[in-house]
């Protein structure tokens, strides 16, 4: 789904009526889920490797930016709360899952008139859509929504992995408050394996910027960008672009170059004078010897622009240098499947991944501010400090 939530958001913060959504919270800014947080969190590694042989669980904290508790008598009971989901592939910088989980909770927010403002479709409702089904499981239940408080978000959820397809998995916080309902993603991508001994699982990766740089990228410069890797030897990654719409096409971007098994590889491709005043999605994709895939996606939406400048990457063109680390772990959830789980495709053919971090741009100037700011707008809602440096891969065992 395009980003919904945003643009509704967007629309009942500004102070515009919204004819169908008469609740008194209409104007009140959903509180996230925070998956790091200033002197208290620090931001998840970017790939995290869970080893069922070792300990099928993992523990996820998380934080909140303040407590949310008081439900007014036209929301649903238990609006304000949060839950926790994951999917076995990932969504680029203009789509998120579907913001309704099921047509039950569809129904709780019509009997309070909390209806959306379009009519609601199959891909609409995570449980009747056909795009996920089997890719994604429930961390945390429908009535076991987490009510918006320290003492809650100070437990964190454990996520027990057993039953869930190996692979790679993107983990998001539900904020369930009709009709706005939130996701928000959790930076990086946990890999479930069963040890040593098994199978090896499909590809993994996630995708950032370079270190130290923004998204943000002159005409003749190179964008720059880190990949960490978890893979089969001999598997290759490929960057690719594509325009900031609701229905993208991707095109390859620079070369495709060796993965590490185990590690990070930095990604670099030319700004041709083609991609002047795009914004652009990209993503990076992964294929083991088996012909395994899996997308990984930068979080953000990139901006090209003409003329000088070193915004971003600079230098000629493509290339790459692998470097390898530590990605080794174990840990888990709580796996109800959702609907079509079994029936549906595996995680290694709805392959994708989640971005590894945020960062915060840098304020626009001059010139580039006619160009910069209309684009803005596409880019997904993003936390307010800078993103800070680069951690290596969660180790668990």
């Amino acid at each position: 789904m395009v980003r919904r939530a945003a643009l509704l958001l967007a629309v009942l913060s500004s102070g515009f009526a919204v004819p169908v959504a008469r609740a008194g919270n209409g104007t009140h800014p959903r509180t996230p889920v925070l998956w790091e947080k200033e002197g208290e969190l620090d931001p998840p590694a970017c790939m995290t490797v869970v080893d069922r042989s070792v300990e099928p669980v993992l523990h996820l904290p998380y934080a909140i930016p303040y407590e949310d508790t008081d439900v007014t008598p036209d929301e649903v009971a238990d609006s304000r709360t949060h839950q926790f989901l994951a999917f076995c592939r990932a969504f680029d910088a203009q789509h998120e899952p579907p913001l309704w989980l099921s047509q039950a909770d569809v129904d709780k927010a019509a009997a309070k008139g909390l209806v959306p403002p379009e009519p609601l479709g199959p891909e609409d409702v995570l449980e009747t859509s056909t795009a996920l089904a089997g890719c994604y499981t429930r961390i945390t239940a429908d009535d076991e929504r987490r009510p918006i408080t320290f003492d809650m978000a100070a437990m964190g959820v454990d996520w027990d992995t057993t039953g869930l397809a190996p692979g790679p998995w993107t983990v998001y916080g539900y904020t369930w408050e009709p009709v706005a309902n939130l996701w928000s993603l959790r930076p990086g991508v946990v890999l479930v394996t069963d040890g040593p001994a098994a199978p090896a699982p499909p590809p993994a990766a996630a995708l950032e910027v370079a270190t130290g740089e923004e998204p943000y990228y002159p005409v003749g410069a190179e964008a720059r960008f880190e990949a960490c890797v978890q893979a089969m030897d001999g598997s290759q990654i490929q960057l690719y672009w594509a325009e900031a719409t609701a229905d993208p096409v991707f095109e390859p971007w620079g070369d495709p170059v060796a993965a590490p098994a185990s590690g990070t590889v930095t990604l670099a491709a030319p700004v041709d004078p083609a991609l002047a005043g795009k914004s652009l999605l990209v993503r990076a994709t992964i294929t083991d010897p088996q012909d395994r895939v899996y997308h990984a996606y930068l979080r953000d939406v990139a901006l090209v622009f003409s003329g000088g400048g070193t915004t971003g990457g600079a230098g000629s063109t493509g290339g790459a240098t692998g470097g390898t680390g530590d990605t080794g772990g174990a840990g888990a959830t709580t796996g109800d499947t959702g609907a079509g789980t079994g029936e549906g495709p595996s995680p290694s053919e709805m392959n994708g991944a989640g971005g590894c971090a945020c960062t915060s741009p840098p304020e626009p100037r001059g010139a580039w501010l006619t160009l910069l700011l209309p684009a803005l707008a596409l880019r997904r809602r993003r936390r307010s400090p800078p993103r800070p440096p680069r951690r290596p891969a969660d180790s668990l065992v």
